[in-house]
């Protein structure tokens, strides 16, 4: 309890001045140019989806499990992700991605969603949400389960409509199925009012743990071969099953939005990689996969927390700059700013620091060219931008 209340303090960042802030982003310059048309945007948040083609080395599938997202690598924008989770938590990731902010900037145990919403103050703190709501979207978040008991959370960040759809009816393996939520995401389009722009988010809970070889009763892919033990194999099994269903409905996704007759980006992104413990010896199976434990251990740390996402569009995604390695809180913020519409000059800040930070955690960083660091030993002008950027956010968020 105590190691909590340590991990929920909030302390004033070094060299904080609010007027230098303030005149800093007073002087962000507004006209923009070559942007794209005001678009309805789908995101499907993919719980703990990965390539798992990238553990080659210790399991081969008979076919490819992730071949629609490879593929439209080449169609759309695709992003290498730093996740500010492991595991779990999959509210830092919503956070970080709905609001522009760092999870880098709070103690390490920290869950905004959980600990700085319980004080109502927050409720009128910016937000990527009401940027949206400002410019006239209407907004939805959907959950296949929320393990967070998110809606006031949501309401504080500005969504018009929060549901949860945990539907024993529509389960595949343990929970609703990704069939079944882009079934809902599709309709929200086909309902929308045609003068209407729509934010959806779907929020997808297939591919949750645990994963066990009964999660399903029948299998699409089979292993080919594999170095590790049985048990290890199925639960391997069990998560690739997930993640080809995710895939599928990626590539459907897209195909209809194709087809449709407005402008519209779809997101898709994995949160977080999963926690695949052994169901026998209960060992995390990620310690037994050559992918992850090199002999580089910068390398084996970002692998850990790399998470990959895709930009697609039914119009040209032209003139992006620097974005192929984004942290959540750049993704969407780097969107609305290629977008026909007003943003607030903090969003407008936020989203030059990508130019220099643009993909970090707490244990990790890479620069535009992908090369990597350890957050804790930036240097330079990537130091420089970290620290201004934990200033702004606490000067945004936090300072009455």
């Amino acid at each position: 309890m105590y190691a909590e209340v340590l991990e929920s303090r909030i302390f004033k960042p070094e060299n904080y001045n609010k007027d230098e802030l303030e005149k800093i982003l007073s002087n962000i310059p507004k006209n923009k140019e070559n942007l794209w048309e005001k678009s309805n945007i789908i995101v499907t948040f993919s719980e703990s989806f990965f390539d798992v083609e990238l553990l080659k080395d210790n399991i081969k599938f008979d076919k490819e499990v992730t071949s629609n997202f490879n593929k439209l690598k080449n169609e759309g924008i695709f992003v290498n992700m730093i996740s500010p989770s492991y595991g779990g938590v999959s509210a830092n990731v919503e956070f970080e991605f709905l609001t522009g902010y760092s999870l880098n900037f709070f103690g390490r145990g920290y869950t905004p969603f959980m600990a700085l919403y319980k004080n109502k103050k927050y409720a009128n703190r910016p937000s990527l949400i009401k940027e949206l709501n400002n410019n006239g979207y209407s907004t939805k978040v959907v959950f296949g389960r929320d393990y967070f008991n998110s809606e006031n959370v949501y309401k504080y960040l500005g969504i018009d409509t929060y549901e949860e759809k945990d539907i024993s009816s529509e389960y595949s393996g343990y929970y609703t199925s990704d069939r079944y939520l882009m079934d809902e995401t599709i309709k929200a389009l086909d309902n929308k009012k045609d003068d209407e722009k729509l934010f959806y988010m779907n929020c997808t809970i297939e591919s949750h743990m645990p994963f066990k070889i009964d999660k399903y009763d029948e299998y699409d892919i089979k292993v080919e071969s594999s170095n590790l033990s049985n048990t290890m194999t199925d639960v391997l099994l069990s998560y690739s099953q997930s993640c080809y269903n995710a895939d599928e409905q990626l590539g459907r996704m897209y195909e209809y939005i194709k087809n449709y007759d407005e402008p519209t980006i779809l997101i898709f992104y994995g949160d977080h990689l999963p926690y695949l413990p052994d169901t026998k010896t209960k060992e995390d199976i990620i310690n037994h996969l050559s992918y992850f434990n090199t002999e580089d251990e910068l390398l084996n740390n970002y692998r850990k927390y790399n998470t990959q996402a895709l930009v697609l569009a039914n119009f040209d995604l032209k003139n992006t700059t620097n974005w192929d390695y984004l942290s959540p809180d750049l993704l969407l913020t780097s969107i609305l700013n290629n977008l026909d519409i007003e943003l607030s000059d903090y969003y407008r800040w936020l989203y030059t620091t990508k130019d220099i930070v643009p993909c970090s955690n707490y244990l990790v960083t890479t620069d535009v060219n992908g090369s990597l660091y350890y957050t804790k030993e930036l240097e330079g002008k990537m130091k420089e931008i970290q620290d201004l950027k934990e200033r702004m956010q606490y000067n945004v968020l936090i300072d009455e």
